[in-house]
């Protein structure tokens, strides 16, 4: 069997229209080693942070590249609704695009018009990298593959979501849970808890419900993903790269040293021959 285990776009399409969970990573490290790592861990997809994550056009490529050989389709997070950065992304082999701060129905019909080849948008034909991913690529193909998702996380995006999950090439709406709360006026946080909050996120939910779009939310934990996913969610962003390379080391280090200015733990760490 070859070591090569990457899947063809249209697994994850169908996927994409079944009802499971899609689990993912998020890679806002610079690193295709990160990349590659969250590739071999079992998600469903992983996304490649160019908004928030420090990576220019050569990592970006790079961990584009080893998520391809780890089998693990990729979406990147472009940094705006920039048509001519979507469309590089996607030539270069990402299965889909999440775009940050959509508030209006324009946004996000500019968005997609960037995933699709006219007569149904504006993508420009030259596929690169893409195209020799997947022989017979062609417009049709292209449109097929590439997935639209924008970002809701504004309080004009949730009055409008409706309209903005009707445009055509809206492939599915990303909740960002923590600039939304942040628009609300509360500290920005995955477990903001308030009444008017969780409201707003389930009016996304209801609104990607009846315009058939999938629906997806920055989760975090066990219990926050548990708790999104019995809502209905079923695009599933887990924490970070960077957030688990920040805490774990930190709380293992912390626990440590709990456990040496411990009576008992310094007597635990004294080897038995020497306490005899």
């Amino acid at each position: 069997m070859s070591w090569l285990v990457r899947r063809p776009p249209e697994h994850f399409r169908d996927l994409w229209r079944s009802d499971r969970p899609m689990y993912g990573g998020w890679a806002q490290l610079p690193s295709p080693m990160s990349a590659e790592i969250l590739g071999h861990t079992g998600f469903d997809w992983v996304c490649i942070d160019a908004q928030h994550g420090p990576m220019g056009t050569d990592s970006l490529l790079a961990m584009l590249q080893v998520l391809t050989l780890t089998g693990t389709p990729a979406f990147v997070r472009v940094p705006w609704t920039d048509p001519g950065l979507i469309m590089k992304v996607l030539d270069a082999g990402a299965v889909g695009v999440i775009v940050p701060m959509v508030s209006t129905p324009q946004q996000a019909a500019e968005a997609a018009a960037a995933c699709r080849y006219p007569p149904r948008g504006i993508r420009s034909m030259g596929p690169s990298r893409v195209q020799y991913l997947n022989p017979g690529y062609d417009a049709a193909m292209g449109d097929r593959i590439a997935l639209c998702v924008p970002m809701i996380e504004t309080l004009e995006g949730v009055e409008r979501v409706d309209e903005i999950a009707a445009v055509p090439g809206v492939d599915g709406l990303f909740i960002g849970p923590g600039d939304l709360s942040l628009a609300e006026g509360y500290p920005p946080s995955l477990w903001t808890d308030t009444p008017d909050h969780v409201a707003r996120i389930m009016r996304v939910l209801d609104a990607c419900r009846r315009h058939d779009v999938v629906p997806g939310i920055y989760s975090g934990d066990l219990e926050l993903t548990t708790r999104w996913r019995e809502a209905g969610f079923r695009m599933l962003a887990l924490l970070s790269d960077s957030h688990f390379l920040a805490t774990v080391p930190r709380a293992l280090l912390e626990s440590i040293r709990a456990s040496e200015a411990s009576p008992a733990g310094a007597a635990e760490a004294i080897p038995t021959k020497a306490r005899s």
